[in-house]
Parts: C-alpha cells; structure tokens; sequence
C-alpha cells in the first residue's frame, strides 16, 4: 500500500477555498511535476493522503489524481500505486499541462543558453550512442522516428502522439550514451525547455520536417556514421532552438512545437 508521508512538493497545508478545489489542487501539482519538482518516478500519494496534507476531502483529493492522470502527469502501476509519469507521456495539448507550461515560462535569454548547453550534451550523447549501443538500440531509434514522421502524415496530426514520439526520441539518444549523469542532465535541460516549445507555434509543415530530421539521425546512427549524426543533431537542435526562440503570438489550442 501506498504510504501517505510521501514527500509533496508545491504548496503546504489548506488550499484556499475557492471555484472547483480538485481543479486548484490539479494545478497546483501540475506545476510542481512540470518544473521539475517532483521527478519521474516519483510516488504519489493517495488520495486519503493528499486529503490530509492540503486539508480536503477524499473526493476533492481523489478527483485531483483523476485529473492528473487524465493528463498523462502521473500513472497507475503495479496495482494501486502511482507515480509521477515520464514527460513523454504528458498531454501537452490540454489545458492542465498547457496551463503548467505557461506558469513556469523561462526568459529567452535563459533558454538561449539551455538550448546551448543541450546541444553541446547531445552531440557528445549520439557520439556515445555509436561507439556503445549495440544494432538494437539502433532499430529502437529508427523505429521511434519512422512512428513520428507516419504520425506528422495523418490529417488533422496527432499533436499529443507526435509529441510523444519526439520525446522518446531524444530520451534515446541520452539513455544509449550509457552515461547515467549525462541521461539526467539533458533531461533535466529539456524540463526547463518544456514551456518555450511545448507553448510555440509550429505549422504541420515544420512538424513534418522535425519528424524527417529525427529520421536522418536515427538513418545516421544505423550507419554509425558519427559525423553525419552530429551534423544532422546540430542542424536539428538549432532549427529548434530557433522556433522556439522567436516572437511569438500567443497559441492556439491546436497547435504545438516538436523538438
């Protein structure tokens, strides 16, 4: 059974009592989990226990996980107990995240230098990749890519599913550098770059040349060719860096960025 003392981050004690308590409290922890928080993996409390610590009811608390989960913030495993979900798993489309993303907006000098120094990780993370990772790993790549360049074909897309695949995409190329200190900082680069390109604006058409770009990466790897996969990375990361760096309108609900 869960235990209720699992540490909670965000706001303590009763939350103020105002319109829908479960859409506040949701909210609240919606934040924490997208600014990184409360990591993945992370157990969540149960619903008696998250009654408890902000002082509501069960059905408030329970209501509150229901909207999470519905969110692709966290997820039930293993019976009952749940987790705080990896981020390619949120729905960066609706409101819940949206909302997170758009309370924890970064300056854009900020992200300038994060889109920098993830660059700077990833080249040497697909150099690794090739010298490390075994043909498997590869086909794993290729497979994830191919799903996301399909996905951008279909009409209206997909935006959650792309999103997805685009996020597994590059948690590949961290986790296959077989480096656990650089998997985490690369991850924890991207959590703070969540809110410039989950909120950008990007048209199917760059979403499709995202997608073919994945795709020569992961053709790159196959080939073990290092060169090519850092040449076709950095051109990635920079046409990237460059989308999510430039003045922007604010969005509509059905649009978002792939990175």
């Amino acid at each position: 059974m869960q235990s209720d003392r699992t540490a909670i981050p965000g706001n303590s004690g009763p939350i103020e009592r105002h319109a829908r308590l479960h859409e506040q409290l949701a909210a609240d922890l919606a934040a924490a989990i997208v600014a990184g928080r409360w990591d993945a993996g992370g157990l969540v409390p149960t619903a008696e226990g998250l009654a408890t610590h902000f002082g509501v009811s069960r059905t408030v608390a329970r209501e509150t996980l229901q909207a999470l989960a519905a969110a692709g913030l966290v997820s039930v495993r293993h019976g009952k107990r749940t987790i705080v979900a990896p981020m390619y798993e949120w729905r960066f489309m609706g409101d819940l995240v949206r909302r997170a993303v758009s309370r924890g907006q970064v300056s854009s000098k900020v992200a300038a230098d994060l889109w920098e120094a993830r660059t700077a990780l990833e080249e040497s993370a697909i150099t690794w990749c090739i010298e490390r990772a075994d043909s498997g790993y590869a086909r794993r790549l290729r497979a994830v890519a191919l799903e996301q360049v399909e996905l951008t074909r279909q009409t209206p897309p997909h935006l959650d599913a792309i999103t997805a695949c685009d996020l597994r995409f590059h948690f590949l190329i961290a986790e296959g550098s077989d480096n656990r200190i650089v998997v985490e900082l690369i991850n924890g680069l991207r959590r703070q770059l969540v809110p410039t390109w989950a909120m950008g604006l990007v048209s199917p058409e760059e979403h499709r040349e995202a997608a073919a770009e994945h795709l020569a990466i992961a053709d790159a790897v196959t080939r073990r060719d290092v060169d090519g996969a850092i040449a076709a990375l950095r051109g990635h990361l920079r046409r990237a860096a460059g989308r999510d760096l430039r003045p922007t309108e604010p969005p509509c609900p059905s649009q978002g960025s792939p990175r």
